[in-house]
């Protein structure tokens, strides 16, 4: 540690994605920094209340959400929300035939461009950002990843984008 060359491996049994909610990959990562800043709080590594914390926002967001749609009734009852009531349109027909065969069609082609288009787009996005690709900081596109991702949503969304509908009558 004083010619700052430690090197600390920890291998828990878990997959890197599900560390910070792991904990004794979090005791680990805990324990290191206790080490290098050379820091005793007085507190074992294993007392984690992160994952209560975690669970009560679980439910405090279920909870959230199902207070949204009552909330939501209950305000368009007022007089000044009450212009936004309308009655519920009749659901169109099911497509049928030639309709149906241009939807699955359609619907297919989305999948196709979609899932053979990715890695083409992710490796050329090296050559349209090369800085970001190379984990450079910029100002513009600075993660290598979502460039790539930009460019496959965009390929994506104008292969399987459709004309607008016309507006209906009335």
């Amino acid at each position: 540690m004083g010619n700052k060359t430690l090197r600390v491996v920890h291998n828990e049994r878990v997959l890197h994605p599900f560390q910070p909610y792991h904990t004794e990959a979090t005791a680990n990562q805990v324990e290191y920094f206790k080490r290098v800043f050379d820091w005793d709080p007085g507190i074992s590594t294993r007392n984690q209340g992160w994952y209560w914390k975690d669970l009560l926002s679980l439910v405090a967001l279920a909870f959230a959400l199902l207070a949204l749609v009552p909330f939501g009734r209950l305000m368009l009852e007022l007089p000044f929300f009450r212009p936004l009531v309308h009655p519920v349109p009749e659901a169109p027909q099911r497509p049928e035939g030639i309709g149906k065969a241009l939807f699955r069609g359609a619907l297919l082609l989305g999948v196709l461009v979609a899932g053979f288009s990715f890695i083409p787009l992710a490796e050329f996005s090296h050559s349209i950002f090369p800085a970001a690709s190379n984990r450079e900081m910029t100002w513009f596109f600075s993660q290598r990843m979502k460039s790539a991702v930009m460019l496959w949503a965009i390929l994506s969304g104008r292969a399987c984008s459709s004309p607008a509908s016309p507006a209906p009558a009335g």
